[in-house]
């Protein structure tokens, strides 16, 4: 089991700080060495730069820290106020300014939520979507794909303040969702080829 430490950071950005040099990842905090983290570094590293040989070190740090957290059981779920939301459905309406989002800040953080969210379940265990849309649940009948890529879009339009130098890394992944989404496969494939027991203790 991996040692978690106390969230960090404000009610918007509780987390990670990335190699940008500030919170960019959210939940809970696996420390910067453990040997899960160096895991799914060096497994994104072959998928982006080897495999498909895409170089950009922002990109591969952003998605390997995705992966390592929201490996955690509970920390893919958006939390609005006591309610922790797993539904894709509903953080849409969570983030959107006419009915959820009380800011255009929180609308942000909403839709990067909702950007990490798919990238990280349909490009590791895309049979989850898959699995929704059998039982006719309101989350299987998004295109998340679409919604992914638009989500990023959103987030790196705001590029006032502090949320400028974020702004390229987003329009990155937006652009080039579908092949991050493909790197991710690759990284799974990679990990259940290495049959490390690196499951115990998270979501399977």
């Amino acid at each position: 089991m991996w040692n978690k430490t106390e969230k960090q950071g404000g009610p918007d950005y509780p987390g990670v700080r990335g190699r940008l040099g500030h919170t960019v990842m959210p939940h809970h905090r696996i420390s910067e060495n453990h040997a899960l983290r160096e895991f799914f570094r060096s497994l994104v590293h072959d998928s982006l730069a080897v495999t498909t040989g895409l170089n950009d070190r922002d990109v591969e740090e952003y998605l390997s820290g995705l992966i390592t957290e929201f490996m955690h059981a509970d920390a893919s779920a958006l939390v609005v106020g006591d309610e922790a939301i797993e539904d894709l459905t509903k953080m849409v309406v969570a983030g959107d300014v006419r009915l959820g989002a009380d800011s255009f800040d929180r609308a942000r953080v909403v839709h990067k939520h909702i950007g990490d969210y798919v990238m990280f379940w349909s490009g590791i265990f895309p049979e989850q979507t898959e699995r929704m849309r059998r039982r006719g649940e309101a989350a299987g009948l998004v295109n998340p794909v679409r919604l992914g890529k638009a989500s990023y879009h959103l987030v790196s339009t705001f590029v006032h303040g502090d949320y400028a130098q974020e702004a390229p890394l987003f329009k990155r992944l937006s652009n080039g969702f579908e092949t991050y989404l493909f790197a991710l496969h690759l990284v799974r494939e990679a990990w259940e080829t290495d049959g490390r027991e690196w499951s115990e203790g998270f979501r399977s």
